[in-house]
């Protein structure tokens, strides 16, 4: 969630905004400090990465204007949330590298696209489409 209210904040897709937090230590900030950050606002959360980020060389400033998160950005972040969660179990990975993978992944482009309406089906369908690529390196129709 701090990923996509980052993005908001800042006019970045998600996958940009992932990047430029994992480059700038923002995202390991997340993973170290969750106990304490899960307990403050999106708001404040997304202030502290920004914070982060500029002390470990991160250009972006603070934009000032209203997150606007709707139904579908809800959903996608779901889907993304369980996503993450079944690659660190399937894969043995770490939160931070599980989200580097999907995130760079394919099927997160397709996601965030709303017209695919891939934010409506489940994370484990999802998971299933993120494996699908794994296996051949791009997303492919298997036939039944």
């Amino acid at each position: 969630m701090c990923v996509s209210a980052f993005s908001d904040k800042n006019g970045l897709s998600k996958q940009e905004a992932f990047n430029y937090l994992y480059d700038h230590n923002g995202i390991e900030f997340l993973v170290d400090c969750y106990e304490a950050e899960h307990t403050l606002s999106l708001d404040d959360a997304v202030e502290d990465l920004t914070l982060v980020c500029k002390n470990n060389g991160g250009t972006i400033e603070r934009q000032d204007h209203v997150m606007v998160r709707d139904k579908i950005r809800v959903m996608m972040d779901l889907v993304t949330a369980t996503v993450i969660t079944c690659i660190m179990e399937d894969e043995g990975l770490s939160a931070d590298e599980a989200m580097k993978a999907f995130y760079n992944s394919e099927v997160f482009d397709r996601l965030c696209d709303i017209e695919t309406g891939l934010y409506r089906e489940s994370g484990g369908y999802v998971h299933d489409l993120y494996k699908i690529e794994i296996k051949y390196g791009r997303l492919v129709q298997i036939e039944i």
